[in-house]
């Protein structure tokens, strides 16, 4: 940049976590600013990414990055009262079930914020997964998911990079 006028906008917050605001740099003529940002959990992620799984059959999903994403909201549907859904990933050995019945209302289950929603109302009650930490994980590259108990799930995910 070297003549003219640029603008730029980013959403920042003070390391004291105390005030969100604006800043603002006003630069007339050659000038030089630098500005330092931090990511509040030290990863950059992808755009959003989707794939269905239905019972029965696996599916690969080819996840962007370069370390574990826990940035996963699934989505269950068509399950039966009884016959938990549980939503496997054959590539890091993690699972996640939902117990409950998604017959009649969809549940979704976000990995990130450890939630779980059915016809709005908490149903974290009917969630069990095998993951450490994260409920679920997907790692770069292909993971090859499997959906047993019935139904489908929806899988949204976002890629890692450190």
């Amino acid at each position: 940049f070297s003549d003219g006028v640029e603008s730029h906008t980013c959403s920042g917050r003070y390391v004291s976590g105390l005030d969100i605001s604006t800043v603002s740099e006003d630069i007339v003529g050659m000038g030089r600013t630098t500005i330092r940002f931090r990511n509040q959990d030290a990863y950059w992620y992808s755009t959003n990414q989707q794939l269905d799984v239905i019972t029965g059959s696996d599916q690969t999903i080819s996840v962007e990055g370069d370390v574990l994403t826990s940035r996963i909201a699934v989505e269950v549907s068509g399950g039966s009262a009884g016959v938990p859904q549980i939503l496997t990933n054959a590539t890091t050995g993690t699972s996640l079930t939902f117990g409950g019945d998604t017959s009649s209302f969809n549940a979704i289950l976000n990995v990130q914020n450890f939630t779980a929603v059915q016809n709005s109302k908490n149903v974290l009650a009917y969630v069990a997964h095998s993951g450490d930490y994260s409920w679920m994980t997907l790692a770069p590259g292909d993971n090859v998911m499997t959906l047993t108990g019935g139904g489908q799930a929806q899988i949204t995910y976002r890629g890692a990079f450190l």
